[in-house]
């Protein structure tokens, strides 16, 4: 049953039957269903692992960058992946950050094809990093800064309105973008400035897993505006009670980093 839906319509339903057949329009009070909505986002939003949840997958894709890794809050690290296109030579590189507190870590360079990393000169494994070289260290996913919500989407449901439940574990509801352009990592705040008064009401759907009552995913679909493209932004989160602890790399298993590394660091 749709909360809202019924609690406004009874009250549109009150309000005629009190008018009577007055010319003056009839004032409909929406106060309760907005309510009952905002207590649905609250109860949604309590979903989102905290700090007290062990180490999980999180995830984003679609309509949004991609980006993977693993937190782990209880034990101060995370881990995060993102792949960018080298357009010189049109081969991808991949990045994969590892931050074990906030003064240990590390970094892994891959390429495709895996010739290309003989011309950038970088170590293959995993490679310890000097906080002290790198440029806004305390900015940087290299350093755990006790962060729970590495995708932004307690800002999401936030700025959310209408939020109902669809079913079992599944919600709906819209988001106002433009509450929380630069606070939600996956989202282009240019993007969002593009969209004007159409990012100001974008529908969203999210479900929760039964078993540990988090959330596991949430999807935006993103509106069709000039430049921007419309399509689904998906945050997925998993893992909970199965995913390994991240832990520092094995003293043979890293390098220290290089000139070479830092200027990509810093770049």
């Amino acid at each position: 049953m749709n909360i809202t839906r019924g609690l406004a319509g009874l009250t549109a339903l009150a309000a005629i039957a009190l008018t009577g057949c007055t010319d003056e329009p009839a004032f409909v009070d929406n106060t309760a269903g907005a309510e009952a909505a905002a207590a649905v986002a609250r109860e949604l939003a309590a979903t989102v692992p905290g700090a007290a949840v062990g180490a999980y997958r999180y995830s984003s894709g679609g309509a949004c960058p991609a980006i993977t890794g693993v937190l782990d809050a209880p034990d101060g690290a995370i881990s995060s992946t993102v792949t960018e296109r080298i357009t010189e030579n049109g081969g991808t590189m991949t990045l994969t950050y590892l931050a074990i507190g906030d003064d240990k870590p590390y970094v892994k360079v891959a390429f495709t094809p895996p010739s290309l990393a003989a011309l950038k000169a970088l170590p293959k494994t995993w490679i310890a990093v000097d906080p002290k070289k790198v440029e806004d260290f305390a900015g940087s996913p290299l350093r755990y800064g006790g962060e729970t919500d590495p995708l932004g989407t307690t800002a999401l449901i936030g700025a959310a309105t209408g939020v109902t439940r669809a079913g079992a574990g599944r919600y709906t509801g819209t988001a106002d973008l433009t509450k929380v352009a630069g606070a939600v990592p996956v989202l282009d705040p240019a993007q969002i400035t593009a969209l004007g008064d159409l990012a100001k009401a974008v529908p969203f759907e999210a479900t929760v897993d039964a078993a540990s009552g988090h959330l596991t995913t949430l999807t935006v679909k993103m509106p069709r505006s000039g430049e921007v493209s419309n399509g689904t932004c998906t945050l997925t989160y998993d893992g909970y009670g199965d995913t390994k602890k991240l832990a520092e790399p094995a003293a043979g298993k890293r390098a220290k980093a290089t000139t070479a590394v830092y200027a990509l660091l810093n770049d």
